[in-house]
């Protein structure tokens, strides 16, 4: 039991340092890593697991509304380690299981044969049925080496491997092993040597110190605050990616080998993230200048009627954005990036479809022409640091940050599909498939929320829709950014005028509840193909949002399910008291209709 709780004692050691990761997540991750075969890995994750919940259980709940149906740490536990050979650790495990008695009986009885399987067959001692001819001197021997075979538990394995070649011989050269000291002495030395200790640690420094670590893009831990050291333990052995980042910084990686049973050293120096472009006055003259030029942009297209979002200004033809370089054959790259096609543009950065090394992301990047904003760029790396966070299968992952040419950057994962902009242009969706949309993005806010990030800027443009069904929330960049102080050129990037809340309209700040009144514009949108409120300029959007009443969806649209349009108008209240409590009602009540339409 010692080594077991040894295990999960370090495990409790590293948890804190994980920073967002829970549980669930450690049990997912231990279980996706043995299904891929990844012992090693595998053993890590469940231990974490089990030092933040140790009750296994079906049906656990995880956040919200979602819940783990088979929650069995111990006997997954078991399985990795049978993978690894440690019979001892996984016979804790399984004795731990059987006394929780909450994992199902048969895969503990299932796991227990393979292990008296693997066991190897104890040297059969049996000296009474085969006594040699050897009178007095094979009579001493029997009775002091029956105790020897089972004295070492560790080496018994691999004593399984030598003992198919010495069956015949097996009594007469026990017989004879007293006689030669050199070949008992041998046996055990050579063995534990190759095969005991298939996993390697790595140490890894960092400067300056308190960089979080990742191993592999799986979060190790953040490094000593004083020392800007952190041990990884448990590594199988080859080549790991280790990544650092650190705010204000920018990432560096590096490539490690890690041999078995050894340790593996690396100390990663941390570039400070530069401001790039201009700087002081200079800088803030020429941002003053591309403010105003913003705000005219977006009166001239509320003349015309035209969307509410702020469109980018043009790059002159045939001239490469900051930080890109063209090579012989005509491709675009950044850094080691190349970029296959433009995925979309907006008022403050540029997607672009991205390759590496056979990878395929979506590589985001900001404007040139906000590069001397200081504020634009600390909402940008926010952005890359809170998605890194939210690990969910509705938003879209951060993978990596880094700074090409004095231009920061990072990818995501690429999600092939369409925006819900998109959707929504082709008129009114029926309403399972508005039920099951908004369900689904508010999934992704009620993870958010438990983690404390309000998403604040909710629109189309920020929700993908892949095409298998499944829905992703994207662009986190004014999450816990300051709050809105009143239309000014920087203000307008903080949420677009259509989907704010009267509150953050008002200057009160934002919460959870600010969200849902966005999933409330919407839900209204799908359902009837047009926003509750339109006007000409964006101030007079947002005079409407905190004065007028929306319209009755049903008015608007026929064949409109009563629920939805009371439930859209429930999330467009003006005061956040009387829209749903969390996401989490929200989710529950958009599944109860869907069960009703199924």
């Amino acid at each position: 039991m010692r080594r077991f709780e040894a295990l999960v004692l370090a495990c409790l050691t590293l948890a804190p340092a994980a920073g967002a990761q829970e549980w669930h997540e450690f049990y997912r991750a231990g279980v996706t890593a043995l299904e891929r075969g990844d012992a090693v890995r595998a053993t890590g994750a469940f231990a974490r697991a089990i030092a933040l919940r140790p009750e296994p259980g079906r049906n656990v709940r995880t956040y919200g509304t979602n819940v783990e149906p088979r929650y069995f740490p111990y006997l997954r536990l078991a399985e990795a380690q049978l993978a690894l050979g440690d019979w001892d650790a996984a016979r804790e495990s399984l004795d731990r299981s059987a006394q929780w008695n909450r994992e199902p009986a048969d895969e503990r009885q299932r796991l227990r044969a393979r292990l008296e399987a693997a066991l190897p067959t104890k040297p059969a001692p049996p000296p009474t049925t085969l006594a040699p001819p050897v009178t007095t001197a094979a009579s001493p021997p029997v009775t002091t080496l029956a105790a020897a075979p089972v004295e070492p538990p560790p080496p018994a394995p691999l004593v399984a491997s030598a003992a198919p070649s010495l069956p015949p011989p097996s009594p007469s050269a026990r017989a004879s092993a007293p006689a030669s000291a050199p070949p008992p002495a041998t046996a055990p030395a050579v063995a534990p040597a190759t095969v005991v200790e298939p996993i390697g640690v790595i140490e890894v420094v960092s400067r300056p110190a308190g960089a979080s670590v990742y191993v592999d893009d799986e979060l190790a831990g953040s490094t000593d605050p004083q020392s800007g050291r952190l041990v990884r333990y448990g590594l199988a052995p080859g080549s790991h990616r280790i990544r650092l980042t650190l705010a204000g910084h920018a990432d560096a990686s590096e490539e490690v080998h890690v041999a078995a049973g050894e340790r593996a050293a690396v100390e990663i120096a941390l570039r400070r993230a530069g401001a790039g472009g201009l700087g002081g006055a200079g800088g803030l003259f020429a941002f003053a200048i591309v403010a105003l030029a913003l705000v005219a942009v977006m009166a001239w297209s509320f003349r015309r009627g035209g969307a509410t979002e702020i469109p980018a200004p043009a790059t002159p033809a045939g001239q490469l954005s900051p930080g890109a370089t063209r090579d012989a054959s005509g491709h675009v790259w950044f850094g080691d990036y190349k970029l296959v096609e433009p995925l979309g543009r907006g008022g403050m950065a540029s997607v672009f479809k991205a390759e590496r090394r056979g990878e395929v992301v979506a590589l985001k990047r900001p404007l040139s022409g906000l590069m001397g904003d200081p504020e634009f760029l600390e909402r940008f790396q926010r952005e890359a640091e809170i998605g890194r966070a939210l690990n969910h299968p509705n938003i879209v992952r951060i993978l990596e940050r880094g700074e090409q040419g004095g231009v920061p950057y990072f990818t995501m994962e690429y999600v092939a599909g369409e925006t819900l902009r998109e959707v929504v242009a082709r008129g009114p969706a029926d309403p399972k498939t508005a039920a099951t949309i908004v369900a689904q993005i508010a999934e992704a806010l009620d993870f958010a929320h438990s983690k404390g990030v309000v998403h604040r800027d909710l629109k189309p443009s920020n929700v993908m829709l892949s095409p298998g069904g499944g829905v992703r929330v994207m662009d986190f960049g004014i999450s816990r950014a300051r709050r809105f102080q009143g239309i000014t050129a920087t203000a307008a990037f903080l949420g677009t005028p259509d989907y704010l809340a009267p509150e953050m309209i008002e200057g009160h700040g934002s919460e959870p509840r600010s969200d849902l009144y966005a999933v409330g514009v919407l839900l209204f949108e799908l359902l009837t193909g047009r926003r509750p409120f339109v006007a000409d300029t964006p101030y007079a959007v947002l005079r409407k949002h905190c004065s007028e009443a929306p319209p009755d969806p049903a008015s608007l649209t026929p064949g409109v399910a009563p629920e939805l349009a009371t439930l859209a108008l429930r999330l467009l209240e003006k005061d956040p008291d009387d829209r749903p409590a969390s996401a989490e009602e929200l989710v529950i009540a958009l599944r109860d209709f869907l069960n009703r339409a199924a």
